[in-house]
């Protein structure tokens, strides 16, 4: 397990009572940031690389290795990416039939659990499912809440954008599919998630939506964040059908510590917006 940025700057002035930790978890990386609920600030972020799937580590190998897990905090709130995700307006669900709306979608697969989120903001639960990989970084960091990525992909979606005026475009790239969201002004159209194996996959399904949705490359807004940069090839390739790529940049309701000022923050994107989740 790997140590890709440590960024970290405590002050002794800060209450305990107030951090929170925020841990967001792919197949390839787990984040962790301290955020100070008062003040609305994020205070650190570590980011770890699995050298090997997810799957692969035990419970005793995540506590052995992250010694964050054995920190004590106010509150712990995770995050956990998964790409089979549905969104259903709350009105169709008076009662509880999450199974059946996932099993319309996707097949439930063994050592899978069911569970949803409420996403205020769009008056819908997201369907999602969990498996073995979640129980064990529960297990290993024991969260008092734990959400699907993609509810805080959203929140911070509503935060940083005034979509009554435009139409926009927003795409996760994560470890092995990409999260795309499309609102035509105020009004949501999809949220879809596409597997992709090489840039071109990637591009391909943008595309793909793009005509059927009469977005215009050249006119309308497209923000990316996640396993992106400018000097990579995926960027350059879309900045070939693109006009401008942008990629997201940090949510305004949230202060960040001077030790952040020279992060590149849409790739954190997910991590700070988890603490719109609590």
């Amino acid at each position: 397990m790997k140590v890709n940025i440590d960024l970290n700057s405590f002050s002794d002035s800060i209450s305990t009572e107030n951090l929170y930790q925020l841990i967001f978890v792919s197949n390839s990386k787990i984040q962790i940031s301290s955020f100070d609920s008062q003040s609305k600030k994020i205070l650190s972020l570590k980011e770890y690389s699995l050298e090997k799937e997810l799957k692969n580590f035990s419970v005793s190998d995540l506590k052995e290795n992250i010694p964050e897990v054995k920190e004590k905090y106010q509150k712990k709130i995770l995050s956990f990416s998964s790409p089979k995700i549905t969104l259903v307006p709350k009105e169709f669900m008076k009662d509880d039939i999450s199974n059946e709306f996932y099993k319309l979608n996707f097949n439930k697969e063994s050592g899978e659990d069911i569970r949803k989120d409420y996403l205020s903001e769009l008056n819908s639960f997201l369907i999602y499912s969990t498996d073995f990989n979640y129980s064990k970084i529960k297990l290993a960091f024991n969260p008092d809440d734990s959400f699907n990525s993609a509810t805080a992909f959203f929140k911070g979606i509503f935060k940083i954008n005034k979509l009554k005026d435009t139409k926009s475009t927003f795409i996760e790239i994560d470890d092995n599919f990409i999260k795309l969201v499309f609102f035509e002004f105020d009004k949501l159209k999809i949220m879809n998630t596409y597997n992709y194996k090489s840039k071109e996959d990637i591009l391909y399904h943008i595309l793909n939506v793009s005509e059927q949705f009469d977005i215009d490359s050249d006119k309308d807004n497209y923000y990316f964040c996640g396993n992106i940069d400018k000097n990579t090839e995926l960027y350059k390739l879309l900045f070939n059908y693109i006009r401008y790529p942008i990629l997201l940049h940090r949510i305004d309701t949230l202060n960040y510590d001077k030790c952040f000022d020279k992060t590149p923050s849409h790739r954190y994107f997910n991590i700070f917006s988890t603490a719109l989740c609590e």
